[in-house]
């Protein structure tokens, strides 16, 4: 699911 977590990065920047 590295697809998925490369979109959601992009959609929203990390809130780490």
């Amino acid at each position: 699911m590295r697809q998925v977590v490369r979109r959601l990065k992009q959609l929203q920047p990390p809130s780490c």
